[in-house]
């Protein structure tokens, strides 16, 4: 993927890094001089100085090829305007971090997919979001040192008519991850996995596991 990342504080600048570690094109947009070139020194990173609210900025930054725009800038405002220009340029996916939740309806007026909370933030959060977008982060656990994550099982899936025996069993599902709970649309509701309990398409399965997990997990229950 092409990723914008738009502010190089402490959380813009580490999910750049590790996206260009995952094998994105990442772009990271400051408007402070000195932060994009001690960027471009410590990563190699490419960087664009200027605001990202500026058309002219965002071009320069190639965003009429972005798969992905991150607003990660210190002001609520500045988040929303660079939002509303990317999504007038045609990028499909936003994602945004908001500061002040008075701003939550501007934000989605903006047209931003995903709203990033201050007071949950973090660093694995924003990289599920960006990389596995079918998969929504519910809960950290016991520090950070895991994760709930709500997960979709889709039609074609492997997973699909599959038992959580099976699914446990399957090379990449990893050992240090558990099935807590599935939620079924209709009037089946919330289920407790037992091992014979089967998957059917369209539920959300509730999965504990470190962030690192979340990718192979995801990948056993979207589409071939």
């Amino acid at each position: 993927m092409f990723v914008i990342v738009a502010g190089a504080g402490t959380v813009g600048r580490n999910v750049a890094v590790q996206l260009e570690g995952n094998g994105h094109n990442v772009v990271v947009i400051d408007s402070d001089h000195e932060v994009c070139r001690d960027i471009y020194s410590d990563t190699g990173l490419e960087t664009v100085v200027g605001n990202a609210t500026s058309l002219g900025t965002l071009r320069d930054a190639g965003i009429h090829k972005a798969d992905v725009f991150v607003c990660l800038m210190a002001k609520d405002a500045d988040n929303i305007a660079a939002a509303i220009l990317a999504r007038s340029m045609g990028v499909g996916r936003i994602l945004a971090r908001m500061r002040n939740q008075g701003y939550a309806e501007a934000y989605k007026l903006s047209g931003v997919n995903s709203v990033l909370r201050v007071a949950d933030l973090l660093i694995s959060q924003v990289m599920t979001e960006i990389e596995q977008p079918r998969v929504k982060r519910v809960m950290s656990l016991a520090g950070g040192a895991a994760e709930m994550y709500a997960v979709v099982v889709e039609e074609k899936s492997w997973a699909t008519g599959k038992t959580v025996t099976q699914m446990a069993a399957h090379k990449s599902f990893p050992k240090d991850a558990i099935l807590s709970g599935i939620y079924r649309v209709g009037d089946r509701g919330f289920v407790v996995p037992r091992g014979d309990t089967v998957l059917d398409s369209g539920d959300t399965v509730y999965v504990v596991t470190p962030a690192r997990n979340i990718a192979g997990i995801a990948e056993i229950m979207s589409s071939y």
